[in-house]
């Protein structure tokens, strides 16, 4: 389900040391960051979708008509 909270960014050109999971204002959880650059100054970011868990899978040969699922599932925990 391709939505706001399914696509992550990586951010190893914004944060060279890169961030702590559970402090994100650190590099290792103790020390904050010494370095980080704006989003406009790199040359490119990377964005990747996430949570295929809806997802659905079809051969490249076949002419395939679909009737999706609409929104997003909020049933679930997402992470």
């Amino acid at each position: 389900d391709p939505c706001e909270f399914n696509l992550m960014m990586d951010a190893s050109e914004l944060i060279p040391q890169g961030f702590h999971f559970s402090k994100p204002r650190t590099y290792d959880g103790i020390h904050e960051w010494t370095e980080w650059r704006e989003r406009g100054s790199v040359k490119s970011l990377r964005y990747y979708f996430i949570d295929f868990g809806l997802s659905r899978r079809y051969a490249t040969n076949k002419n395939v008509k679909d009737v999706g699922i609409w929104g997003e599932d909020v049933l679930h925990c997402q992470f």
